[in-house]
């Protein structure tokens, strides 16, 4: 059986919305490990439930009945009390929650924070024009570590935004040197695991600055890397019509960036937690080696959206258009003119509806609270049974195993 094939079979078991919580990573798993029967996918679940802190046998097998059942009706199983263990155990899980920095952060742990927020990845395929293309000098890296050449890199991007820099509106920020700039904790449930960590080098809002919040005025962010390999068709470049490049195919395919790449997944990641502490500003964020490859994602509700510039002088004429308007694409400067109409799709750009993950996602945060209220009456054992489905079926599950245990969830019935 195939992935889709299996996914299918999940959408036809759980819905489309529920199938896209399971990533990649744990479809290959059941495939590999060929979880194909209840039986063996009982016993894996049975192995989860029976992980310290583990639940009394008799409990696990009312679990395991109740996930076999297509419906919430056998939800009378469980007892009061059986449910107050099952939510204190959800509780412990939570405490144990994984920690990944940003730094470490592999295509496996960010395809379980993908699924799990229900990110979805979709290329920019619109016409680039109306830009003012300059020329670039490269930036020279030496030899010395990336991190400790941030006194070259940072005046090198300043250099391409100075109109921006010059308003005093916004500052360059050495982010490496606040190692928790991004850190977002407090959001496993949406996320499965705490992410720490910062960026190489951003564009901040000097109020923020000045009152030591720096992650709440992120408007732009560079993830850079000295080199950056591994061309792909799964992302490709695009063109602008005014590009003096827009006869070579082969330039083009040149400075395409993988996106199963540890470092676009980082720079995905690094762009989805700068949305979480300042939506309103919609961050974006730019991976390049500050010569041939410039590859822009951004935010566009739950979509990441992302663009292969062909050009280092496209990237930074982008870059420039949108940051010399607000998040919305308007200014207060007359001479700068409207923004060009193809990049109105940018500035019309949705933000992230930090509260709609919360409330989406929080089915975890939700049951462990339970236990300080299960006491009343009203508490209804059928919403119970619906909670404990929808927890057991989160990809919060995920481990740092290599491959990770299959997520515990109800498809065979």
């Amino acid at each position: 059986m195939s992935i889709s094939a299996l996914r299918q079979v999940l959408a036809e078991k759980l819905g489309e919305r529920d199938t896209r919580r399971f990533s990649e990573v744990h479809l290959q798993n059941l495939l590999d490990k060929e979880y194909s029967d209840e039986g063996a996918l009982q016993d894996a679940t049975r192995e989860g439930l029976q992980t310290p802190p583990a639940l009394p046998p008799a409990l696990v097998d009312k679990v395991l009945k109740v996930f076999g059942q297509p419906g919430v009706g056998e939800a009378a199983l469980l007892g009061m009390e059986e449910i107050r263990l099952l939510a204190a155990f959800a509780k412990q899980h939570m405490k144990k929650s994984h920690s990944v920095r940003l730094s470490d952060l592999d295509p496996s742990q960010w395809g379980c924070i993908r699924k799990n927020a229900g990110l979805r990845l979709k290329p920019y395929t619109g016409e680039i024009s109306g830009l003012d293309l300059q020329p670039v000098t490269p930036f020279q890296w030496s030899e010395a570590p990336e991190g400790s050449q941030a006194s070259q890199y940072l005046p090198h991007i300043g250099s391409h935004i100075q109109e921006i820099l010059h308003d005093k509106k916004y500052s360059m920020y050495n982010a490496r040197q606040y190692k928790t700039l991004l850190t977002v904790s407090g959001m496993q449930a949406e996320l499965g695991f705490t992410v720490r960590g910062t960026t190489d080098a951003a564009l901040v809002l000097q109020q923020s600055i000045a009152v030591g919040a720096a992650a709440n005025g992120l408007r732009w962010l560079w993830e850079l890397k000295r080199q950056l390999h591994a061309p792909t068709e799964e992302m490709p470049a695009r063109t602008p019509s005014n590009s003096p490049s827009s006869s070579s195919s082969d330039a083009t395919q040149e400075n395409v960036v993988s996106l199963q790449s540890k470092a676009a997944c980082q720079a995905m990641a690094a762009l989805l937690l700068a949305n979480i502490h300042a939506p309103d500003l919609k961050p974006a964020i730019t991976l390049t080696d500050l010569r041939d490859s410039h590859s822009i994602f951004w935010l566009d509700g739950l979509n990441i959206m992302y663009y292969a510039a062909p050009d280092a002088a496209t990237a930074w004429a982008l870059t420039k258009a949108l940051l010399l308007r607000d998040p919305e694409g308007h200014s207060n400067n007359q001479s700068l003119g409207q923004l060009p109409q193809s990049l109105e799709p940018f500035a019309k750009r949705q933000k992230l509806d930090v509260y709609g993950m919360r409330s989406s996602g929080g089915e975890l945060e939700q049951l462990a609270g339970l236990a300080d209220s299960l006491n009343s009456h009203e508490v209804k054992l059928s919403t119970a049974a619906c909670m404990l489905k929808q927890l057991f079926g989160m990809p919060a599950f995920c481990t740092d195993e290599k491959p990770p245990r299959p997520v515990p969830f109800g498809i065979y019935t």
